[in-house]
């Protein structure tokens, strides 16, 4: 029994021992079959980059042969383009200079047109203060009026200008006569036909302006008719309450006016047309 026992202790030993050393001789092997295989590996890696290499210097060669006849003149395009900045960098040199030059020049110009501005102004109002001791002086004259029977000339022309149709020229002639002699015996006869040159041009507001001066003339016979006009003003403007209105108080301001009949009637009218609407 005993016997038994240590023959299967050695037998287990042996195997064991074997086993260690099958083990061992299988990592040497694995790592000397890799060792192998990496080698080969980096073999065919260096062939590769050889090849690479090669096909490189292939098109290095022929970009050469192709372009070699190029470099001489890219070479002499370069040194051109060298002097052509070196140029430019002088031309921009002395642009900068003239630029400067300029700015000088303009500075003095400046200077001097404000010192002109400055005389002008001076002299501006040394002219304004001449000026006005002339209109001073001018003022202190006594104005020149036109004599009676230049203004009745004048009248009368201004009056044939009327009846011919040109009333600009009428009523400028008029204006001028009431301006220039406002006491003459015909200057309300010339303010009231400047009011009518106005209505004969269908201006019926100037008109109405113009006609009502003709009350401040003292002693005027020719009131009632202007008032009479100012109404038929109103009534072009179609404004029929402003004309019964203004009627209405001419009846009561002229009731001796050789225009009484007429201005009732035109009363009369204006209240019916109002009725109407």
């Amino acid at each position: 029994m005993g016997s038994k026992f240590s023959i299967g202790i050695y037998l287990f030993k042996y195997t064991l021992s074997n086993s260690f050393l099958f083990s061992l001789n299988f990592v040497v092997f694995s790592f000397f079959i890799g060792q192998a295989l990496s080698q080969t590996n980096n073999e065919k890696e260096l062939k590769r980059l050889i090849a690479k290499i090669d096909r490189v210097t292939v098109r290095i060669d022929s970009l050469y042969n192709q372009n070699g006849p190029l470099i001489p003149s890219l070479k002499t395009s370069l040194k051109e383009n060298t002097l052509s900045q070196e140029q430019l960098d002088s031309l921009n040199d002395n642009i900068v200079n003239k630029i400067n030059s300029l700015n000088v020049r303009i500075n003095i110009l400046e200077d001097k047109t404000n010192y002109i501005e400055n005389k002008l102004l001076t002299l501006s109002n040394t002219y304004n203060e001449l000026s006005s001791l002339d209109n001073q002086e001018e003022k202190k004259k006594p104005l020149k009026k036109i004599t009676p029977e230049i203004f009745k000339q004048k009248y009368n022309e201004s009056l044939q200008y009327y009846k011919n149709g040109e009333f600009d020229l009428a009523a400028f002639g008029f204006k001028l006569l009431v301006d220039d002699d406002p006491l003459n015996p015909l200057a309300d006869n010339s303010q009231y036909w400047l009011g009518e040159c106005y209505y004969s041009k269908m201006d019926f507001k100037m008109a109405i302006s113009e006609f009502e001066k003709v009350k401040s003339f003292s002693g005027t016979d020719k009131d009632d008719d202007a008032q009479l006009k100012i109404g038929m003003s109103y009534i072009a403007m179609e404004n029929k309450e402003k004309a019964k209105d203004h009627f209405e108080n001419f009846l009561s301001l002229y009731p001796d006016s050789e225009y009484t009949i007429i201005v009732q009637e035109l009363v009369q009218e204006s209240l019916m047309q109002i009725t109407l609407e």
